[in-house]
């Protein structure tokens, strides 16, 4: 999966005020259209020191980034122009790595529907 890096702390506080978020039992997902015109997806992965220290921490983005490569392409293509802020939870350092890749794509077909039905209502 191609996708820039969300780097700008206003771009997460902007997600974090405005985003709309999606719960899976190792992470959280915040998302919105991106304002600019840029077409790839823009992914910042997070994880708070309620986590651990910083191998933890670490670790626990170093999974989700693994975990949402292994996403497909295809999945991925409708979420051009979003952009992502992917929160870790504890349990992201105990799950199996199957698991979060379940969680990674049941969320993000969540994510879908959920733009769809907004889609549908304006």
């Amino acid at each position: 999966m191609q996708y820039d890096k969300l780097k700008s702390s206003t771009s997460f506080a902007q997600l974090r005020k405005k985003g709309s978020s999606f719960v899976a039992p190792a992470f959280v997902v915040l998302t919105q259209q991106s304002d600019n015109s840029s077409q790839k997806v823009k992914v910042g992965f997070t994880a708070s020191k309620k986590i651990g220290n910083a191998i933890k921490r670490a670790t626990a983005r170093r999974r989700l980034r693994a975990a949402l490569h292994e996403i497909p392409t295809e999945t991925l293509d409708f979420f051009n122009g979003y952009e992502f802020n992917i929160i870790a939870r504890h349990k992201v350092l105990t799950v199996d790595f199957e698991k979060l890749v379940f969680y990674f794509s049941k969320t993000l077909t969540k994510i879908i529907k959920d733009s769809q039905n907004n889609e549908k209502k304006h």
